[in-house]
């Protein structure tokens, strides 16, 4: 069946502009990848992409050649941080959004001086294992909007064990807005400080505790 995605996603390279997958239960062998042979021409001209489910093989290796790429929703997909450097390279990605089990990792870190360029818009949604988000100096220089959410966190008790902490918001100089749902500051009213701080006086927006 992944196959016959392959090849129709393959034969419509050239005009296909949004494309969406979903694995809901894994193969028997347990590994499941959307990477083609070397062969296989590339979806080009995808505006946006949407994975969930591919646990075992993330992120296929043709979507860093996605330039015109504005939008990538990824669940299930246990990102690494390689896979992230790999998608900051992308020119005009203005919105990624990370859901279920979409990173496999404590700190979500930005980084690569230069690396997404055009993004706007973060959404953090329900990625329980992230509990870090970083920006170094000269990554994600137009990023207006983070908001990070847990609607698994739905009474006082939960909402107190989830505790984060957002680092380098001094180095976002194009920020307007950040969102925490359902999550706590990991060192209470520190964010706050630094968004107020921040020249462009952001809205620091909080729910859930």
């Amino acid at each position: 069946m992944m196959k016959d995605l392959l090849r129709a996603v393959g034969r419509l390279s050239g005009c296909l502009h949004s494309l969406s997958v979903r694995m809901e239960r894994p193969p028997l062998n347990g590994w499941l990848t959307l990477d083609g042979d070397m062969s296989s021409p590339v979806p080009s001209n995808l505006v946006s992409l949407r994975i969930d489910g591919l646990r075992t093989s993330g992120l296929p290796t043709w979507a860093e050649r996605l330039y015109k790429l504005k939008k990538i929703t990824l669940c299930n997909t246990t990102l690494t941080d390689q896979k992230l450097g790999a998608l900051s390279e992308l020119p005009a990605l203005v919105c990624l959004r990370l859901r279920h089990k979409s990173y496999n990792g404590r700190e979500l870190a930005f980084r690569k001086p230069g690396g997404f360029p055009a993004l706007k818009f973060l959404r953090i949604e329900n990625v329980l294992v992230v509990t870090e988000l970083t920006f170094q100096a000269d990554s994600a220089p137009k990023l207006e909007m983070i908001v990070w959410s847990s609607d698994h966190a739905t009474d006082d008790a939960l909402v107190a064990a989830i505790t984060v902490s957002v680092a380098g918001v001094e180095n976002l100089p194009k920020l307007r807005e950040v969102v925490l749902k359902g999550l706590r500051e990991q060192h209470p009213s520190t964010l706050t400080k630094d968004v107020a701080k921040h020249p462009n006086h952001p809205r620091f927006i909080t729910h859930g505790h």
